[in-house]
């Protein structure tokens, strides 16, 4: 079971993604995309394998941010086991 916990402000967007396992909650991924709206976007994602990723990309609106998140989180955690 995935639990995906987000947070949005005016031009903001954080998340945490979790696992529930044996009814205990273990993180999977978090996130911040920052200046949403702008022509360029911030983002850090970070993975519970320690992997983290930084950059920027056109993200108009909190859905293309939410969208970017999807993106970058189906191939690694979404649908792994865990």
């Amino acid at each position: 079971k995935r639990v995906f916990i987000a947070n949005l402000g005016t031009t903001s967007f954080k998340f945490k993604l979790f696992c529930e396992n044996e009814q205990q909650l273990r993180v999977l991924a978090s996130g911040e995309l920052e200046s949403i709206g702008a022509p360029e976007s911030r983002y850090t994602l970070e993975y519970a394998d320690g992997q983290t990723k930084t950059g920027s990309a056109a993200l108009a609106d909190h859905g293309a941010g939410f969208s970017f998140c999807l993106d970058a989180l189906l191939p690694k955690v979404l649908f792994t086991e865990s």
